[in-house]
């Protein structure tokens, strides 16, 4: 498809594109948005995880408990207003907290649960997991699998099937009979 008028022809404005900027709101006022619909869960995690007694190397120790604290920052709870008023929201209600990927994100990826569930295990955070788990169940049910994301453009497609290799990992961990 080509141009309806010729570069000089499209007005008086001969900025670079890079140079036009929308007006945007306050960081106050996309805090205060982001928070309407997913709120950041503290999730509690080990302060000090037993696998880290176990490493020699005082510099990847460190890290180790530094990237433990992660999770913290990384949880997030569905707002009750989502499952109250789907059709205002993208994000598909879940009942538990979720982890997500990225400080970015607020909602959960299929894919990328995975490997944080087997962080999460490694970390002792099992109850967190079997929330993460119903979750996904939730959506099988809901759906008929686990979409790709939590958000309900996600419901027509999905990712390599993972829950049973995650359910998998959880059950490793806590022979938990009574989730099954």
């Amino acid at each position: 498809m080509g141009r309806n008028r010729r570069p000089k022809e499209s007005g008086g404005d001969k900025r670079h594109f890079s140079e036009w900027r929308k007006p945007s709101a306050s960081a106050s006022t996309c805090r205060d948005l982001t928070w309407i619909h997913t709120n950041r869960f503290p999730i509690l995690s080990p302060s000090s995880p037993e696998f880290l007694d176990k490493v020699v190397d005082p510099e990847l120790e460190q890290w180790g408990r530094k990237l433990n604290e992660l999770w913290k920052d990384l949880g997030r709870k569905i707002s009750d207003d989502v499952e109250q008023n789907p059709d205002k929201y993208s994000q598909i209600f879940v009942p538990n907290p979720v982890i997500v990927p990225g400080g970015r994100f607020r909602e959960f990826y299929y894919w990328d649960s995975y490997w944080t569930i087997d962080g999460l295990l490694l970390t002792g955070m099992e109850e967190t997991v079997k929330g993460m788990l119903e979750n996904f169940i939730q959506m099988v049910n809901d759906y008929g699998m686990v979409p790709n994301g939590g958000r309900v453009y996600y419901t027509r497609r999905s990712q390599p099937p993972y829950l049973i290799p995650m359910v998998k990992l959880y059950m490793d961990q806590t022979n938990d009979l009574q989730f099954l």
